[in-house]
């Protein structure tokens, strides 16, 4: 029942296409920070770290305000925000401005994970909320596992920033498929209210 619905398809598609982009960061920006950006162990912690407190303040931000303007407009606005951002930092050659960079990119690209596992039990009927996620997962995995081969292989020809654009690509692709998704039914509800 779960398959046959066009927008829960959409869905799994689209996070799995952020996950890709998600995982390519996690395993390519320390290499891009030590090789291209020349950071040291400690800075370069720093950078990670800011990028996971970037998240850990965004989430909860994120799920209030899509609980009030709708799961998809907080979706766009992360995964658009999170594309730019990556392009942006691979013209940045300031550490502190990258470090920076980094942590607010924490915000719009963690931003997006609660909200989108919401969306997708608002899409589908409550017995069937357990197979949707699944299924949601299941394509996470199955497009971030191809990550770290195609990054190596693009590294490898083209070299460390070639992979960031790649990376940009995958989210504009997530973006696209975001906003060729229904409006979500529980935004309507809440206008509605």
């Amino acid at each position: 029942s779960v398959v046959k619905e066009r927008a829960v398809l959409g869905l799994c598609l689209m996070t799995g296409l952020r996950s890709m982009a998600q995982t390519g960061l996690l395993a390519f920006l320390p290499l891009y920070l030590a090789n291209v950006m020349e950071i040291g162990p400690l800075l370069m912690g720093v950078a990670l770290m800011g990028m996971q407190v970037g998240g850990m303040i965004a989430t909860p931000i994120a799920g209030i305000l899509s609980d009030n303007i709708g799961r998809r407009r907080v979706v766009v606005a992360g995964l658009s925000g999170t594309t730019i951002l990556i392009i942006v930092l691979t013209f940045v050659t300031n550490d502190i401005a990258y470090i920076v960079g980094v942590s607010v990119l924490g915000l719009t690209l963690y931003a997006v994970r609660p909200v989108v596992q919401s969306w997708m039990l608002d899409l589908t009927p409550e017995r069937l909320g357990g197979s949707a996620t699944s299924l949601m997962f299941g394509m996470q995995s199955g497009l971030a596992v191809v990550m770290p081969i195609i990054g190596g292989l693009i590294a490898d020809l083209y070299g460390l920033k070639a992979v960031f654009y790649f990376i940009a690509a995958a989210m504009l692709a997530a973006n696209i498929v975001a906003m060729t998704l229904t409006r979500d039914a529980h935004a309507s509800e809440v206008r509605a209210i």
